[in-house]
C-alpha cells in the first residue's frame, strides 16, 4: 500500500502532495519516493527502482536532505523511510520541511 504524503516547510510556506511507495497491483516495478531534482530544484517522486543511482536525483529518504539522521520510523514503505520533520526545502534552503501521511493507496 502506497502512501500520498504532503509537505511542507514551517519557515517559508513551501507545500507540495506526492506519493510515495507502489500500490498492491504494481509495487514491484513501481515504487514513487520523494526526491529532490537537482537539474531543476523541484521537489518530485520519481520511480526509485529506476532512478535510486541517478545523480540527478536526491531522494528524500537518503541522510543528505535530512538535518536529523536518526532514523525515523513514523512514515516508511518497505525500507525506506522519510523524517517526518527537518528536512531540506527546496525553495529556502533551510532544514524545515515536514512530511506527513494523508492519504493511503492501493
Amino acid at each position: 500500500m502506497g502512501i500520498i504524503v504532503e509537505s511542507k516547510c514551517t519557515n517559508c510556506g513551501f507545500n507540495k502532495r506526492l506519493a510515495f511507495g507502489g500500490g498492491r497491483h504494481n509495487h514491484n516495478v513501481n515504487n514513487p519516493v520523494p526526491a529532490l531534482d537537482e537539474q531543476t530544484g523541484s521537489l518530485e517522486s520519481p520511480n526509485y527502482y529506476e532512478h535510486k543511482d541517478n545523480p540527478r536525483y536526491s531522494f528524500y529518504t537518503d541522510s543528505k536532505l535530512k538535518s536529523n539522521t536518526e532514523k525515523d520510523q513514523n512514515l516508511n514503505w518497505g525500507n525506506l523511510y522519510l523524517s517526518p520533520t527537518n528536512n531540506y526545502c527546496p525553495s529556502c534552503q533551510t532544514y524545515n520541511l515536514m512530511f506527513w501521511s494523508n492519504i493511503f493507496t492501493d
